[in-house]
């Protein structure tokens, strides 16, 4: 699924550094970007159809897919691992910003929704 680049690292740093502080938070960038795939890799992967789900509208889109590929799903889809911060801008420093939109210019290029 494609999400929000900003939304995505964020919840990255909490879901893998909980207990580290957001003062923290542009070490462990470095170190996330340079594990984490971009969208591109995902979608370009050798010998791979890829059908893009947006996290921003996830059940919407997993019934399309659901219905295209004839798949049952639950009537109510789970929510779990609740983001603890919604807002993205609070702790991205524009150098921050700017890392992040060099990992993920597929994505800013291709979903112009998600702004920069």
């Amino acid at each position: 699924s494609i999400r929000h680049p900003y939304e995505r690292v964020i919840s990255c740093f909490w879901e893998f550094a909980p207990k580290t502080s957001p003062d923290n938070f542009s070490d462990f960038l470095d170190v996330l970007l340079h594990f984490l795939p971009s969208d591109y890799d995902y979608v370009h992967a050798q010998n791979v159809t890829a059908e893009i789900i947006q996290f921003e509208h996830l059940e919407a889109d997993l019934r399309g897919f659901a219905v295209k590929h004839n798949l049952e799903l639950p009537a109510e889809l789970p929510y779990i691992n609740k983001a603890r911060v919604t807002k993205t801008d609070i702790m991205l420093s524009e150098k921050d910003k700017r890392k992040i939109q060099k990992h993920y210019s597929w994505t800013f290029k291709n979903f112009p929704e998600y702004k920069k």
